[in-house]
C-alpha cells in the first residue's frame, strides 16, 4: 500500500520565489530531522549544465560522489543521463547546496521558465536506506517501460508527469514506482512541496533488475500522451498569459483530452493542439453539437486541423457563444 501525502503539501504559489523555496527548505529540514536513518539524493538534470557548476562551486564534494543514472537504452549521450547527487544535511555546505537546489526546483516552476522549455534542473530529491548505485538503476529501470513491441522512455521522474501520472496508478503500480524510498518529494507545478511515500513494510524490489515492475496498461499511455500533449499546450499559453493550473483544473483538462482520445483523436500534436483551445476557449466546447463535423472527420483519420476546417464560421460563432455564456 502506498500513501498518499497530497494533503501535507504547501500553499500554491503567492509569494517571492525565494520566501517559498525557503520556506520548503524549512519544512524539509523538520521533516528530515525526524528520520535521521535516511539519506537524501538529489536527481539533477545535467541538460543545464549551470546547476552542476554552481553545486560543484557550494560543495565539489557531493558533485564528486554524484551518482549517474543509466538510461543507456535511450538515445541520450551519457553527459545527458540525470545525476543523483548525496546531500547531508547536518553538513553546512551540503545544506547550503541543498536549499539552492530547492530555490532552483521553485524557479524553473515559473511560467515564464517553463515557456522556455529548457528543462527542470532538480526534477526531485528522495530519502531511502538504499545505496546511490542501485536507486540510480531502479530509476533507470522505471524510465523504461514496453509499449506494444517498443521500448519506450517514461519520464516519471519529471513533476510535470509524476504529479497527473500519479493519481492514475494503482498502489500496486506506485509501489513498483518509488518502494525503494521512503519518500520522494518534488516542487509541483504551483510551487508546493509534494510527497509521494511507499509503505516500508512492503517486499524491497530487485534493485538490481534492469526489468520494471510499474507495467502501464493501453488506456494508461493514453493518459500519458495527453500528460504530454497538455504540457506542451500549459507551456506556451503560460508564456502570455495567467493559467489556472490548480490539481483539479488538470484533471479536467486531462478527462477533455481523454474524451477526444476516444473518439479518435489520438496524434501528440492534434492533442495539443486541441489543449490549446481548451485553455483558451473553456472545456466544453467539444461536446457542443456543431461539433459534431468535426468530430465525425477525426473518426475518419482527418488531423485537428484539417477537421476543425469542416466547421462553417457561424457553426463556429455558436459554439464560441455558447462557450462564452
Amino acid at each position: 500500500m502506498v500513501k498518499d501525502l497530497s494533503s501535507l503539501e504547501t500553499a500554491p504559489l503567492r509569494e517571492p520565489v525565494e520566501a517559498l523555496a525557503r520556506n520548503i527548505a524549512e519544512q524539509v529540514h523538520r521533516w528530515s530531522a525526524r528520520h535521521e536513518t535516511l539519506r537524501c539524493w538529489l536527481l539533477l538534470d545535467p541538460a543545464r549544465s549551470d546547476a552542476r557548476e554552481e553545486f560543484a562551486a557550494i560543495d565539489s564534494g557531493a558533485v564528486e560522489s554524484a551518482v549517474k543514472v543509466p538510461l543507456q537504452y535511450t538515445r541520450f549521450p551519457r553527459r545527458l543521463w540525470p545525476v543523483l547527487v548525496p546531500v547531508d544535511l547536518a553538513r553546512n555546505a551540503s545544506a547550503t547546496l541543498f536549499e539552492r537546489a530547492i530555490q532552483m526546483a521553485v524557479e524553473d516552476m515559473q511560467p515564464f521558465r517553463l515557456a522556455r522549455k529548457n528543462g527542470i534542473r532538480i526534477p526531485a530529491w528522495a530519502w531511502t536506506t538504499q545505496p546511490g548505485l542501485e536507486i540510480a538503476r531502479h530509476i533507470a529501470a522505471q524510465s523504461r517501460q514496453i509499449r506494444g513491441a517498443d521500448a519506450r522512455f517514461l519520464r516519471f521522474f519529471d513533476p510535470l508527469v509524476m504529479d497527473p501520472l500519479w493519481s492514475g496508478l494503482s498502489a500496486d503500480q506506485r509501489c513498483a514506482l518509488i518502494s525503494p524510498f521512503a519518500e520522494w518529494q518534488y516542487v509541483g507545478r504551483n510551487g508546493e512541496w509534494c510527497r509521494r511515500a511507499s509503505d516500508q513494510s512492503a517486499p524491497t524490489p530487485d534493485l538490481e533488475s534492469t526489468e520494471s515492475r510499474l507495467r502501464l496498461s493501453a488506456e494508461q499511455w493514453s493518459i500519458c500522451d495527453a500528460i504530454d500533449a497538455m504540457n506542451v499546450a500549459i507551456a506556451e499559453a503560460g508564456a502570455t498569459r495567467a493559467i489556472d493550473v490548480t490539481t483539479g483544473r488538470l484533471a479536467q483538462l486531462l478527462r477533455a483530452l481523454g474524451a477526444a482520445q476516444a473518439r479518435g483523436l489520438t496524434g501528440h500534436d492534434d492533442l495539443a493542439g486541441l489543449c490549446r483551445m481548451l485553455l483558451r476557449i473553456g472545456l466544453h466546447f467539444p461536446d457542443h453539437s456543431e461539433m459534431q463535423p468535426v468530430w465525425a472527420a477525426v473518426a475518419r483519420g482527418e488531423s485537428w486541423e484539417d477537421a476543425m476546417g469542416k466547421l462553417e464560421a457561424n457553426a463556429w460563432e455558436r459554439v464560441m457563444a455558447a462557450s462564452a455564456a
